[in-house]
């Protein structure tokens, strides 16, 4: 089994407080700033990725809305950011690039949107977006929708996705990739 890319927003009241519990960590490499968050900021996240990785499924953790741990990817694979005002998408679109995972699994509607996926070189074994009430208008470049909300997956096929599934919570959505 390939490996997998989990873009994953965090709520910027989390990030505010995971970086004023470790002065340093603003200058920390990108893996470092990232583990951080995930320990501090995303109990249940961070847990699903341990659970994923025995099961075949070694996962990366993108937080497209973290400016800090974003810009510092980009310093570390020597890239430059040709659009400023498009920096989330933009970042977010050369890791799945760069990391060309077989993979993506987006939770959060702020990029779950077809053209994000469309703009990549490549296109990934599995798109799988885990949504919670509002479904963006096209889903046709997802494999999978996810959602706890019945009336989301029915709304998500009418959007183009491939198929939709009622799901419980994240961690049984990410599970349910190994089976």
């Amino acid at each position: 089994m390939g490996h997998l890319l989990l873009i994953h927003p965090v709520s910027e009241q989390a990030l505010d407080w995971v970086y004023s519990t470790d002065a340093e960590l603003r200058s920390a490499l990108h893996e470092q700033q990232v583990g951080s968050i995930a320990r501090y900021g995303l109990g249940q996240v961070s847990a699903s990725i341990a659970a994923l990785t025995p099961l075949g499924y070694p996962s990366k953790l993108v937080i497209p809305n973290c400016m800090g741990s974003q810009i510092q990817w980009l310093r570390e694979h020597q890239l430059a950011l040709e659009n400023p005002a498009e920096w989330i998408s933009e970042i977010t679109r050369k890791q799945i690039e760069t990391l060309t995972p077989e993979v993506v699994v987006i939770v959060g509607e702020a990029l779950i949107e077809s053209n994000l996926l469309r703009s990549v070189s490549w296109r990934p074994q599995l798109a799988v977006a885990i949504l919670q009430a509002r479904c963006p208008a096209d889903l046709s470049a997802f494999d999978l929708v996810l959602s706890p909300v019945s009336a989301t997956t029915q709304r998500a096929l009418l959007c183009g996705a491939a198929r939709s599934e009622i799901c419980d919570s994240q961690l049984a959505a990410l599970l349910a990739l190994s089976i």
